[in-house]
């Protein structure tokens, strides 16, 4: 790895709250460095800011990554004010899809975004429905035969479930995000991870049985790392909430 940085953050896209999201990139990075603030960062250091994400349908990039690559280009590199009452400071970052991992960039991780067909293991109640108001006229009661059945329960109709019901998802994507977490931990990095996503917490732990210290910024309002995982742990872990 022939990168070097004062900080590198690492960001579970997917995990960021819409509203945010909406309000563009800049918006989103400039909040998550001002979060992380003056208690960890110092004038002049270099952040590397990776965004984790389905971006290859395929080989081909999607078009929330095409997007947001535009506007990486506009952005990256650029300077950050830290604000801190009347004392600021200014970082540059460096904004990037995490499209490989750190320690091979040469290597794109294809095939992230999946559209897959009609979801397994759903269950669903049968009629009549707690709280339905007028079970007896109530739209969804051909639900069940039609998803647990997988027919249409119009006699002649084959109309299957999977021809209209779809679900899009990422692969391998917080996978990617540990892997690099620890392996820059391991490596003496200072990381920042951004998610609220409790998959990533055997990386966080990991990396600090290693030695490593983890920002962890959380970013759903009012959740927190449960207590399980952190009771006990060293002043190594800091936890910022949302």
């Amino acid at each position: 790895m022939s990168r070097t940085s004062s900080l590198w953050l690492l960001v579970d896209y997917a995990n960021l709250q819409l509203i945010e999201k909406k309000r563009g990139l800049s918006y989103v990075v400039d909040s998550i460095v001002n979060r992380i603030g003056l208690a960890h960062l110092r004038h002049n250091d270099f952040v590397t800011v990776r965004l984790y994400g389905g971006w290859y349908s395929g080989s081909t990039l999607t078009k929330n990554a095409q997007k947001l690559a535009g506007q990486i280009e506009s952005l990256s590199p650029a300077p950050i004010t830290v604000r801190a009452g009347s004392r600021n400071i200014q970082v540059r970052t460096n904004i990037e899809l995490a499209r490989s991992l750190v320690c091979n960039p040469g290597k794109d991780i294809l095939h992230t975004f999946r559209v897959r067909g009609f979801p397994t293991g759903l269950s669903c109640e049968n009629p009549p429905f707690k709280d339905c108001v007028n079970s007896t006229v109530c739209p969804w009661l051909p639900l069940p035969a039609f998803l647990m059945r997988r027919r249409c329960p119009i006699d002649g109709c084959e109309l299957h479930p999977k021809r209209i019901i779809s679900k899009a998802e990422q692969k391998v994507v917080d996978t990617m995000l540990t892997a690099d977490l620890v392996d820059l931990a391991s490596r003496g990095e200072r990381v920042a991870i951004v998610s609220s996503d409790d998959d990533m917490w055997p990386g966080i732990s990991l990396s600090l049985a290693r030695g490593a210290s983890v920002i962890h910024v959380q970013t759903k309002r009012g959740q927190n790392t449960a207590r399980h995982y952190t009771q006990g742990l060293t002043d190594r872990y800091v936890q910022i909430e949302a």
